[in-house]
């Protein structure tokens, strides 16, 4: 009896800790987008690419974001999740090609639906099945971003890490899904999410402009004989190159006191904490086979292949060179910086 007693109190106990955890997480992450978003506005403030006009345009566009962070309130409620309409009920015995069939049929008809109607009343229905999922996202047609629970966890992100590593990494993600609201396509969209143009051809051509410094600069990068194509993957490497300036923007701001931060074993500085904890997250082990066929053969694929989604970036980051002390003739250091805004 006593054993049982204990057990059910140490899963009480476990479960009270875990949800407490869950709601700093989301406090936590709510006031880095807060923060990330505020040093986006100062970036636009300060861009020689875009005029006054344009510039109210952008903020506008930034105001507006939509922010899902976490889970919907409802994702544990199966009384809700069962009056979603799906044709069948979903069970647990189900085989996994089936379940899913039965999902996408779903989705796909949520989408028919929402032809008939003008706007979503529940955000989080339209993000339902990217919740639990790893990567963060941008909704174009919404002008939302959603940042789900399945990046609360590392190399994304932990609640013991320091400032600049929750930064680094989450941060950037955060700063890179904000970034898409002004690529080639979210330059088409307003601020209502709604196809209309952002900008004055003036603008829009200004911004197109580093978009091709970008262009020619990734189509230089590659593996042996394989080179990136810099016009498929434009969209990606621009979300990049802007999400993590304004990530390490939001950092510094976060860090008012300017507080050094260091971890144990590691002999490095705070902004090179910043950087190391976004490398981290890219680093991937592929075969020249499975990059042949998932990056440079895929006529589907939107990404550089993931250590060049670090090198690029850090390339076009002058704080970068600055925390390791890069020539400006170094690898890592590129003498034409390109940049987004």
């Amino acid at each position: 009896f006593l054993f049982g007693l204990l057990k059910e109190m140490t899963k009480r106990r476990t479960k009270t800790r875990e949800k407490a955890n869950y709601t700093d997480t989301l406090t936590t992450v709510r006031e880095m987008v807060s923060i990330i978003t505020e040093e986006y506005r100062q970036t636009v403030r300060e861009s020689d690419l875009l005029s006054q006009e344009g510039k109210l345009s952008a903020i506008k566009k930034l105001d507006n974001i939509e922010v899902l962070v976490g889970a919907a309130p409802w994702i544990k409620n199966n009384t809700h999740l069962q009056m979603q309409n799906y044709d069948d009920e979903l069970e647990a015995s189900m085989h996994f090609v089936t379940m899913y069939k039965l999902v996408n049929k779903f989705h796909q008809k949520k989408k028919i639906q929402s032809l008939l109607y003008p706007t979503v009343s529940d955000l989080w229905e339209v993000t339902m099945g990217p919740q639990i999922a790893l990567n963060a996202a941008y909704y174009q047609q919404e002008n939302a971003i959603s940042v789900p629970i399945g990046a609360f966890i590392p190399p994304y992100f932990d609640s013991k890490w320091p400032l600049p590593m929750k930064y680094g990494a989450l941060g950037s993600i955060i700063g890179h899904e904000i970034t898409h609201a002004f690529d080639q396509n979210g330059m088409h969209y307003d601020s209502n999410g709604l196809q209309n143009e952002l900008w004055s051809s003036h603008d829009a051509e200004s911004v197109k402009n580093e978009q091709s410094c970008l262009i020619n600069q990734y189509n230089g990068f590659g593996h042996l004989d394989y080179h990136i194509n810099g016009t498929t993957t434009l969209n990606e490497n621009f979300a990049d190159n802007g999400g993590l300036p304004v990530a390490y923007r939001a950092y510094k701001s976060a860090n008012k006191d300017g507080k050094p931060f260091k971890i144990h074993g590691l002999d490095l500085a705070s902004d090179e904490l910043f950087f190391l904890a976004y490398a981290q997250m890219r680093c991937y082990k592929y075969s020249m086979d499975t990059l042949d066929f998932e990056y440079y053969n895929n006529p589907y694929n939107q990404y550089s292949p993931p250590d060049f989604r670090v090198t690029g970036p850090i390339k076009n980051n002058y704080h970068f060179s600055k925390a390791f002390s890069c020539s400006s003739n170094s690898k890592m250091a590129d003498s034409l910086r390109c940049r987004t805004l």
